[in-house]
């Protein structure tokens, strides 16, 4: 267990509660998340070429893949990805 650092037992309580509910709420990045985050970056940060390279590779992926957690990603993925873009 863990100190909340509260002395009041109802507070300390309510505390435990609403930090546990609110981790529970925490749900993996998605594929998807995770291409618009870095081409938002990639429109403002890098040559416009850059940009579409970046939306080929993502949308490709995720037809490959489809729009999983970026956490489960695989080196088979980038295998399937790499075949994808060959054929393309």
């Amino acid at each position: 267990m863990h100190s909340t650092g509260l002395r009041d037992e109802t507070e300390a309580r309510a505390y435990y509660d609403a930090t546990w509910k609110g981790l529970a709420k925490l749900r993996p990045t998605m594929l998807s998340e995770l291409r618009d985050e870095i081409l938002a970056y990639a429109k403002i940060n890098l040559s416009p070429k850059t940009a579409t390279l970046y939306r080929t590779a993502f949308d490709g992926l995720i037809e490959c893949v489809g729009n999983k957690p970026v956490k489960y990603l695989t080196p088979m993925d980038a295998e399937r990805l790499k075949e994808y873009l060959l054929k393309k």
